[in-house]
């Protein structure tokens, strides 16, 4: 049995005036300036989330390379940005130890503890500036182990070792905060 195969096809012309009679103009450039403040403040909100703790990093690092090294930034976040400011954060840690170390053998005696020469020289020029400011008095107090090189050849540097270490110790015990 054969169909009919005849193929019908319907065409409506229609001129676009008719088609986009319900979009104006006027709504059309409202629907593209809402979709694109839209975007742009998407943008900014990523923008801001993005920058601001990098803004933050910049701050602190110029900070600590003027000499705060106590500066450290407050990131909180578990993606790239938090794991570099945690990082950043340890970095820092790690270089004002090193400095405070550093601070300390250049300034202090290694056997006794009690500031070295340089130091004893740097703080005595600032302290007879504030006396002589201030109109106050400096004591200074020398002290010298009578007949030290004697005692060293006859019991030996380690036990002459531990006799200016407990000099030191009485000294540090002794002496006030203010003292130097």
């Amino acid at each position: 049995e054969r169909y009919n195969q005849n193929i019908w096809s319907l065409a409506v012309i229609t001129d676009e005036g008719t088609i986009y009679a319900g979009a104006s103009a006027g709504k059309y450039l409202v629907f593209v300036l809402a979709v694109s403040s839209v975007l742009f403040a998407i943008a900014g909100i990523l923008g801001r989330w993005v920058s601001s703790p990098i803004r933050q990093l910049t701050s602190t690092s110029v900070a600590m390379s003027q000499g705060d090294l106590s500066s450290r930034v407050n990131i909180d976040r578990v993606d790239e940005i938090g794991q570099l400011a945690h990082a950043f954060n340890e970095m820092a840690s790690s270089i004002q130890t090193t400095h405070e170390e550093l601070l300390m053998l250049s300034t202090t005696d290694g056997l006794t503890a009690l500031y070295n020469h340089r130091e004893f020289h740097k703080r005595l020029e600032e302290e007879i500036r504030r006396a002589s400011r201030y109109g106050s008095v400096l004591s200074l107090l020398m002290i010298d182990i009578d007949n030290f090189k004697k005692f060293n050849d006859t019991y030996g540097h380690q036990v002459g070792d531990t006799v200016i270490k407990t000099i030191g110790a009485t000294i540090l015990k002794e002496i006030r905060i203010s003292d130097f």
